[in-house]
């Protein structure tokens, strides 16, 4: 199942600044785990990735072998999992109700559920809410804040079929019921105010980080809670590229960046870029890893962390393709 890939390149560690090999190996082929889109580690150190209408566990058996396990399914294709991330032991997983018909080219989400797994045991708890039908929403990212809360880029809206945007590029979750699994939905931050469509979103003390067309936006978290007025922290070279996911490691970013959207499936022109967030040189280019000669289009990048080294090599990179499916590992040496 795993094959090992030597890059012929050298980047910067993430740690020390020095520099180091790194090898690509795939976890999952791309048949294996298709439609993998966002993935997340939840604190005690487990491994999850949404993949088409399922949430499923990364793990490894008694032979030390790393195989999947089925956490949800919502066992109907016209509900997908969108979106995915966690707080603390609580998994957050959103899935979309897709329609297709023969006028629109892409399908419209019609209502969205949304769901708290809690994996503090062997055994998941599982709820889930359906957040209110006036909200058409698609979860392309989710991030959780210190307290808890959810937030959701709505990366579909209304007049998405005419090329518009999404009335909330941000909505935020409050859950008010623990027991019932009772939430407070919020429009956080308007499309008016990013000026392109929005995509993956990290959050980093009280700030939140927000991929939206090329541009990486940086919004303060009010004391008050409200969003504050987005800034531009980093575009891409190429204007027509799209930043689709991120994850934020100390004082950098690493992003996922595609070519033209609707060339990238036909020229598979990748790449995982490493910007930095410090304040002297916010928004740097630090470097690139170029992943067009593997076939993969980047839909999400973890961080592995030092805990989950039984499953994955420490600070790893785990990378989701949702256009062609698959788990894939860059490692440095």
């Amino acid at each position: 199942m795993k094959k090992i890939l030597i890059l012929s390149f050298l980047i910067l560690t993430f740690f020390a600044g020095c520099e180091l090999n790194t090898e690509l190996s795939t976890i999952f082929e791309k048949n294996e785990l298709p439609f993998s889109e966002n993935s997340t580690f939840s604190k005690n150190g487990r491994f999850f990735v949404a993949a088409g209408t399922q949430v499923v566990e990364i793990i490894k058996d008694g032979n030390n072998d790393i195989q999947k396990t089925v956490i949800v399914d919502t066992q109907n294709p016209a509900w997908q999992f969108t979106g995915l991330t966690s707080y603390q032991n609580k998994l957050y997983a959103a899935s979309t109700f897709m329609v297709y018909d023969n006028v629109n080219p892409l399908p419209t989400p019609v209502a969205c559920n949304l769901y708290q797994i809690d994996v503090s045991n062997d055994t998941p708890v599982i709820k889930s809410t359906l957040l209110p039908d006036h909200f058409v929403i698609l979860a392309n990212g989710m991030a959780t804040d210190s307290k808890g809360n959810i937030y959701i880029s709505n990366t579909y809206g209304p007049s998405v079929q005419a090329f518009g945007l999404p009335e909330a590029a941000i909505l935020k979750i409050e859950v008010i019921d623990e027991e019932n699994f009772t939430v407070k939905q919020t429009n956080w931050l308007y499309e008016e105010t990013i000026g392109g469509l929005p995509n993956g979103l990290q959050i980093k003390g009280n700030r939140a980080y927000l991929a939206s067309n090329n541009v990486i936006l940086k919004i303060a978290i009010n004391d008050d809670g409200s969003a504050g007025t987005p800034a531009i922290i980093y575009q891409t070279d190429v204007i027509e590229n799209i930043i689709d996911d991120f994850t934020i490691f100390g004082k950098k970013i690493i992003l996922c960046e595609l070519d033209n959207p609707f060339d990238a499936v036909v020229t598979g022109k990748s790449q995982l870029t490493v910007i930095s967030t410090a304040k002297r040189n916010e928004g740097d280019t630090l470097t690139a890893i170029e992943l067009a000669d593997y076939g993969i289009l980047p839909s999400s990048v973890s961080v592995s962390p030092l805990k989950s080294y039984k499953l994955f090599k420490p600070f790893s990179l785990l990378i989701t393709d949702w256009v062609n499916g698959g788990l894939f590992q860059v490692s440095f040496q």
